[in-house]
């Protein structure tokens, strides 16, 4: 289905806006931590992960306005599917192939912010009783993060069908 116009004109200010906020707020931390640390080697893991979710929240973004002002997404009607063209039937292999990176780079943007409250929640415990709480939730997200990625590998059709 293609998208309307103004959806794709609204969609496109708010993406890339919500994504200049995000990495004004990413390049603000880490600027700062760049600061305050003598050397690469002296960042803390949270810095690192903040580094790799910079990576993860572009390519979110980046392929969000691919689907969209690409009109590829892989959401069709029934007239759609019926008036399928070899040309427009590889398009929509591409769209799904850029729903496939969307979905897991939201996943892996989602579960690094998740990784570094956990690793600041861990420093801010450090010491203390509560430290193994924090330790506990960190299994059980680490157990989580693995379901997610099992289920979403093995729920849907598999690599293959996208060639």
């Amino acid at each position: 289905m293609s998208f309307p116009a103004d959806f794709v004109l609204n969609f496109t200010t708010e993406i890339w806006s919500l994504y200049g906020v995000g990495a004004a707020i990413l390049i603000v931390r880490l600027v700062d931590r760049a600061r305050r640390r003598s050397s690469l080697s002296d960042w803390l893991p949270d810095d690192w992960v903040a580094l790799q979710l910079a990576f993860w929240y572009t390519l979110l973004t980046v392929s969000f306005y691919k689907i969209v002002n690409g009109g590829i997404s892989n959401f069709m009607t029934e007239e759609e599917v019926a008036a399928l063209t070899p040309e427009t039937t590889a398009m929509r292999v591409i769209g799904s192939k850029w729903v496939l990176v969307s979905e897991q780079s939201m996943i892996f943007t989602i579960w690094s912010c998740k990784v570094i409250m956990l690793l600041v929640y861990r420093r801010l415990t450090s010491g203390l009783k509560q430290e193994r709480f924090i330790n506990a939730v960190a299994v059980w997200a680490a157990i989580g993060f693995v379901a997610v990625q099992r289920f979403k590998i093995s729920a849907g059709r598999t690599i293959q069908h996208f060639r």
